[in-house]
């Protein structure tokens, strides 16, 4: 049972309105929930509520409910995380067991997955959430908050009636890594309507298609990243059939079992907080005192850490075993050319794109990608000589590079398990100086994470996968570089080793690039971490 605000016509979710909302709807709403259920208030074994994240006068609603609840009838009070709510909830339904979970709603856009007992953060928004690209966009047509469903209906018709897929390559293709930015995408959408004179159903057509491309592109990485078999699709976002049949295709290509959680359980339910409430209770049966029960509105999901087994039910879809070799943006086999070990990299279609678009940027990263490694060599950075070229069957022959990659290097403790060991140290130390190399000359490397780099068995260290370098100046793309190898740096190691090992790639990047130029770009990096949801910033 909900009851949900709704916010006037062309206007967003004001927090006092909301929290007023709830307030008036709450007593009501509990009854109807109780009577569905057929049982009595003093049936209640415990009374779990959403401590945060999210709106601080809606949360504070909760709380006191829960409070009031909770002391009147002497019942454990069991503070919860409304991220978790949305991921147990999904991974329960779905029936999975250890996913890499995709959460996109209002509030969240983030590829998470549990490392142990800690949750790590894969990739996020850097800066609006998929939901608030739409709602935002949808108050740009004056229509009202939430405005999934009818952007979403709306883009069905663009669909249908579409003349011409120009506006789909007009808007701006932005992917950093595993992170994603939809503010100039808005913009550009924006635009198109004001200045372009394009029907609103195709321009919502064409900004369904970018975003969730984009958002489908950065999962395939950090599934790659992971090595996960399984993905978890969750949140008010989710509920959106296209955005479901997009993952659902991405997935059945890599031989990945996905998940999208049910349409009726995609949005904020109380069905996410009771079973996260269990979790939380019996990870830690010590609950919280009705003067202790507590809100914190920007309650990061890496900062939990749970303890409990799992909940299992039977299995009702069969993985697939054969898992394709193919990358977010490429198929890569070793084959022999001329009598050698060559690595052949394929930019083959993806299903899930519009057929236009995914031409389109397959086009322009094949050649800028041969055009860049050429030029990544000049400016001093190990990385595989380029062979051969075809930019009609969008293929690329590169120089087979034997070793270990970074990531396993670090966590496979194939060297002393410390961030100090010699080996990594070097390593690390290099990597800053190459990033350097690449920045003075302009060179954005796009995709800097420790999977990218391999050192081999004679002691190099070579940077691979130049699939989304671009060429520019700006100290922020420099930034986002940097920014995206701190965090996977983060995601596979403990949050000490990781802060020592960026350190030591900070230093090899000042040797190179200068204190100056240094000290700048960190500060440049703790501003991107400021807009990410869950970043820390030390």
């Amino acid at each position: 049972m909900k009851d949900v605000y709704k916010a006037a016509q062309g206007s967003g979710i004001h927090p006092r309105e909301a929290s007023r909302h709830h307030a008036e709807s709450c007593s009501q709403v509990l009854e109807q929930a109780l009577d569905k259920a057929r049982i009595g208030v003093t049936e209640i074994d415990l009374v779990a509520y959403s401590a945060g994240p999210g709106l601080g006068p809606c949360l504070r609603v909760g709380a006191v409910l829960a409070r009031t609840l909770g002391s009147y009838y002497q019942r454990p009070i069991v503070p919860t995380n409304h991220a978790i709510g949305h991921i147990e909830l999904g991974k329960f339904l779905c029936h999975l067991d250890d996913p890499l979970v995709l959460i996109v709603s209002g509030g969240h856009s983030a590829l998470t997955a549990k490392i142990g007992a800690d949750w790590k953060i894969f990739g996020e928004t850097l800066d609006l959430t998929l939901g608030q690209l739409i709602d935002q966009f949808g108050r740009f047509l004056g229509l009202s908050s939430p405005a999934g469903p009818q952007i979403e209906q709306l883009a069905l018709t663009g669909k249908e009636t579409l003349d011409s897929d120009e506006s789909l390559v007009a808007l701006p293709y932005i992917i950093k890594g595993n992170d994603v930015s939809y503010s100039g995408l808005l913009s550009a959408a924006k635009e198109l309507f004001s200045k372009k004179n394009i029907r609103r159903e195709a321009i919502c057509y064409a900004l369904q298609e970018v975003a969730f491309s984009i958002l489908a592109e950065a999962t395939e990485r950090a599934l790659a990243f992971t090595d996960k078999t399984e993905l978890l699709v969750t949140g008010g976002v989710a509920a959106n059939q296209r955005l479901s049949a997009l993952f659902s295709s991405m997935c059945s290509a890599r031989g990945v079992k996905a998940g999208v959680i049910p349409r009726q359980y995609a949005g904020d339910c109380g069905s996410q907080i009771a079973l996260a409430g269990f979790l939380f209770y019996k990870s830690s049966p010590n609950h919280a005192k009705a003067d202790q029960a507590f809100v914190r509105q920007s309650w990061r999901i890496d900062q939990i850490a749970l303890e409990s087994e799992a909940l299992t039910l039977p299995e009702s879809v069969t993985p697939t075993e054969f898992r394709p070799n193919i990358g977010a943006e490429a198929k890569i086999d070793l084959i022999v050319w001329h009598g050698r070990n060559v690595v052949r990299k394929i930019r083959v279609p993806k299903a899930y794109r519009n057929e236009k678009l995914d031409q389109w940027l397959r086009e322009k990263r094949t050649r800028e990608e041969a055009e860049i490694l050429h030029r990544a060599k000049l400016s001093g950075v190990e990385c595989p000589l380029l062979y051969f070229v075809d930019p009609v069957k969008m293929e690329l022959y590169l120089e087979y590079i034997e070793g270990i990659l970074l990531r396993n290097l670090e966590l496979c403790g194939r060297v002393k398990n410390s961030p100090d060991d010699s080996v990594l140290t070097n390593c690390y130390d290099l990597l800053g100086k190459y990033a350097a190399r690449l920045h003075s000359d302009h060179i954005i490397h796009g995709d800097l994470t420790t999977r990218n780099v391999i050192h081999t068995h004679d002691g190099r260290l070579v940077l691979i996968d130049f699939g989304l370098s671009f060429i520019s100046e700006r100290i922020e793309d420099q930034a986002e570089d940097l920014h995206l190898l701190k965090q996977a740096l983060k995601s596979t190691t403990t949050e000490g080793r990781a802060k020592t090992a960026f350190d030591i790639v900070l230093g090899g990047y000042r040797i190179e690039a200068g204190s100056k130029v240094t000290d700048r770009l960190q500060s440049q990096i703790k501003e991107i971490e400021r807009r990410g949801r869950y970043a820390r910033v030390d």
